[in-house]
């Protein structure tokens, strides 16, 4: 998943159902994957533009990565 998001362009964000499909899988095996990632800081959830809390996360939402 990390390798596909780096494709992503800075300030840009993604549906994780495309990443889950870009990754070979869907959405539903994928979201604990994406939700792991998130918490260790190595990707950003959104919601409305903008950023979202895990523990409040609700409808749909985008991935980016972490940009340095």
């Amino acid at each position: 998943m990390l390798q596909r998001l780096a494709q992503v362009k800075p300030d840009a964000t993604m549906c994780p159902g495309r990443l889950a499909r870009d990754c070979g899988t869907t959405l539903p095996a994928a979201r604990e994957d994406i939700l792991e990632l998130a918490r260790a800081k190595k990707i950003v959830l959104s919601q409305g533009g903008r950023p979202a809390l895990i523990t409040k996360l609700k409808g749909p939402f985008r991935v980016a990565p972490v940009h340095l």
